[in-house]
């Protein structure tokens, strides 16, 4: 995808504001504006789209979101707007999400402004069909495979900023092996056959790799045998060698063929096109079994456990969660013994961990004062059995509390907010991370069976708070980790201390283009000037897009200095590309903002 970076001209000095706090529960608005228009599809773009479902929402609180149904002829209308600023989007079945003043699906649309009274007409909004990715699924002999399900996988981030591949459409090979995925977006992808129709278990289907010996053993042949006339004594199917390193198996395999992702052939989709030919061939590789067994301080084996074999390092964490990729589990016997059969070749975790009391507070504790134990163990697995030895320990607790910061009374009740701890390679998953993280009245939270390892840390809000806080630190053990992984180490016991402050800053202006006009069509980008800030899903990293009056406004930023740079196109993980922001700060303009104020920075595209 091309993008134009933009020069800026005309820039204006700065003045401050302080920030006005928001309202808890803010009444209800109707308006009495109106805003109306159509939408549109087709090869020309001008082809009605009948029964598409348009939604006009606002980000200002208290202004619920309006619905309307598309007519024959494309149009949409709603009445009772009240005045403010709005986005709209629109959806239906068989096209791509489209928002007004996006040109490309899966971009962040131009926001209206509606005055009291006004009557904001022929907004045209335009749809896409989406793409095609086809092509067959053959074995090693040029067979095809019908029944399974083919993904296509597509490049993004996670929810902590993690670059990995999600799953973004899938389709059955039939008779012929042929499988077609429709609705594609834009972007670029990889394209997985997991094979989980040709076996029991997700992705692997165990069977017996044979020698010529082997076979020669079964039928009961020898070299001193008789001749080939002669009858062939019967033999057990266990005179067969059961040896674990001989055994093969089925593996998800990515187009071309191959069952390293890292390898695999990066398909770009632009547009309505059809990718044909995107073919597989499944292959076969050798399998292994892990077996090991876990052990206590004391040297005696736990009471039956959990453990889990997980794939390790960069490929591993870029699939994250994605079938069939997840972690799988084994359950120790009274001997603290486990086994993973039919493991394929690769780096993986093996992790073993104590289950905390089904009790909470202070039930759990006069019932089981234990404290939660854990075993880890990276292991490679090539094309032997391998046995792995996992020694239990203590695990560790992060204590916590959060402080406020500000002229403004900190909120009466702090119970609303969670606190989430997110591992590596989980996909985001807010449930991957270690047990607790709820604040209580005191404004005191506590993580339990906390393992060794890198964590980013994600703030729910269930409940808002009075005002407009921010996080501005969250120092642990004199570490600040609001701008890098939280790392805890074997035995280090954590106090962490998160202040939020009221006086969040913010960049505000307009845009203009070099007639003086409105510039809608652009993407705004602010940023850090210290690259060192700039780490995946950083919240200093923000983007915006102007309003129909060329208004646009970065809000809830942390002090410091900041780049502000324009761009003809903007994809959401572009924010987390170093090289795209280190492209672009050459041609940025340069604002500095303190806490609780604004600073204004008007701008105007360069000839």
């Amino acid at each position: 995808m091309i993008r134009q970076f933009l020069g800026l001209a005309m820039v204006v000095g700065a003045f401050a504001q302080q920030t006005p706090p928001r309202s808890v529960l803010p009444p209800a608005v109707i308006g009495t504006a109106i805003v109306a228009g159509r939408v549109l599809a087709g090869a020309d773009g001008e082809v009605p789209v009948r029964r598409a479902r348009v939604m006009l929402r606002s980000a200002d609180p208290g202004i619920e979101p309006q619905t309307a149904t598309t007519d024959d002829e494309g149009g949409f209308e709603f009445r009772g707007v009240p005045a403010g600023r709005f986005m709209v989007g629109v959806t239906k079945a068989g096209l791509l999400r489209a928002s007004y003043g996006a040109a490309l699906p899966n971009r962040e649309g131009t926001s209206i402004l509606v005055a009291d009274a006004a009557q904001v007409l022929g907004l045209t909004i335009r749809m896409m069909r989406g793409a095609v990715i086809t092509g067959t699924v053959r074995d090693a002999r040029g067979r095809p495979v019908p029944g399974l399900v083919v993904s296509a996988l597509r490049f993004g981030y996670s929810s902590i900023g993690e670059r990995r591949l999600a799953n973004a459409g899938s389709g059955d090979t039939d008779d012929r092996g042929i499988y077609r995925i429709w609705g594609v977006w834009p972007g670029e992808y990889v394209v997985m056959a997991p094979v989980v129709g040709l076996g029991s278990s997700p992705g692997h289907a165990p069977f017996q790799r044979l020698s010529i010996a082997d076979v020669d053993r079964a039928l009961g042949l020898s070299s001193s045998a008789g001749s080939l006339g002669a009858p062939a004594p019967r033999v057990s199917p266990q005179a067969v060698s059961r040896d674990p390193a001989v055994r093969a198996s089925y593996a998800p395999v990515f187009h071309p063929g191959v069952t390293d992702p890292g390898l695999a052939a990066v398909i770009t989709i632009v547009g309505e096109a059809e990718r044909t030919a995107v073919d597989i061939v499944v292959v076969q590789v050798s399998t292994s079994t892990v077996e090991g067994i876990v052990r206590l301080p004391d040297g005696q084996p736990p009471a039956p456990m959990t453990v889990t074999l997980s794939g390790a390092g960069a490929v591993a964490g870029m699939l994250g969660p994605t079938r069939p990729f997840q972690p799988r589990s084994s359950r120790t016997g009274a001997d603290g013994r486990f086994s993973f059969p039919d493991v394929g070749p690769g780096r993986y975790v093996v992790l073993a961990k104590t289950s905390p009391p089904a009790l909470s507070g202070a039930a759990a504790q006069a019932t089981d004062d234990r404290p939660l134990m854990w075993a880890r163990e990276e292991i490679s697995v090539a094309d032997s059995a391998l046995l792995v030895s996992l020694h239990l320990q203590p695990a560790m607790t992060i204590s916590g509390r959060v402080v406020f910061e500000g002229p403004s009374a900190p909120p009466s009740d702090v119970t609303g907010l969670e606190i989430r701890l997110v591992p590596p390679g989980s996909g985001g998953s807010l449930d991957a991370g270690p047990q607790g993280g709820q604040l209580g009245p005191d404004g005191r939270f506590t993580f339990s069976g906390v393992t060794p390892g890198e964590y980013r840390m994600v703030q729910l809000l269930v409940r808002r708070w009075a005002g407009e806080w921010i996080l501005k630190s969250a120092v642990a053990n004199g570490r600040d980790t609001l701008d890098a992984p939280l790392i805890v180490t074997a035995g280090e016991q954590i106090e962490w201390t998160l202040t939020y402050s009221d006086r969040a800053a913010s960049i505000a202006g307009t845009i203009q283009d070099t007639g003086s006009r409105p510039a809608t069509e652009y993407f705004i980008v602010v940023f850090p000037v210290d690259e060192r800030l700039w780490t995946p899903g950083s919240w200093r990293v923000r983007s915006t897009r102007p309003s129909t009056d060329g208004a646009y406004t970065v809000h809830g930023l942390p002090a410091g200095e900041y780049l502000v740079a324009v761009l003809t196109d903007l994809q959401a993980e572009d924010l987390h590309s170093t090289s795209i922001l280190r492209a672009l700060a050459p041609m940025a303009v340069r604002v500095a903002v303190s806490d609780g104020q604004a600073a204004r920075q008007d701008l105007r595209i360069g000839r």
